[in-house]
């Protein structure tokens, strides 16, 4: 067994266990189904995207953690910031993101992670992060990113 493997499965355990009662209590606050989560989080997807109960099952038993592009369907649909469903630095990144974008594009209408996204967090342990984001975005968008990347969360 790898050095820190087991630690990283029981971490990833605990992560799915947290991850599945934060969004049992966001569908119990909304009075919804499993069924309805599904029909409301597709109405954030593209229509050639399958997402359904099955999906939410497998979320709500700890069994996976959803995509990218499933964590914000859902946390649209539900409501709440993506990290207030998952725990963490993968939920807050998104989080961020979301806001920097819809920030930087109030005059466009919201925006959301694309299909085709890719999002990678790595947490080294001493309070910093690496952030890897693969998204097309409007060049507003990519300005307002790098501009929060260079002055940092407290702006100047």
């Amino acid at each position: 067994m790898l050095p820190g493997h087991l630690s990283t499965v029981t971490d990833r355990t605990s992560i799915k266990a947290d991850f599945a009662d934060r969004l049992k209590a966001a569908i119990e606050r909304k009075g919804w189904t499993m069924s309805q989560t599904a029909r409301r989080t597709s109405a954030y997807l593209d229509e050639s995207e399958k997402f359904g109960r099955a999906h939410v099952w497998h979320y709500v038993q700890g069994r996976s953690l959803p995509k990218s592009r499933y964590l914000e369907a859902m946390s649209r649909a539900l409501e709440v910031e993506p990290s207030e469903l998952l725990p963490g630095e993968a939920g807050e990144a998104l989080s961020q993101a979301r806001q920097a974008a819809e920030h930087a594009t109030a005059a466009e209408g919201p925006v959301s992670l694309q299909k085709e996204s890719v999002l990678h967090v790595r947490d080294y342990g001493d309070g910093t992060a690496l952030l890897e984001i693969s998204e097309r975005v409007p060049w507003a968008t990519a300005i307002a990113v790098l501009q929060l990347l260079k002055n940092g969360p407290g702006g100047e």
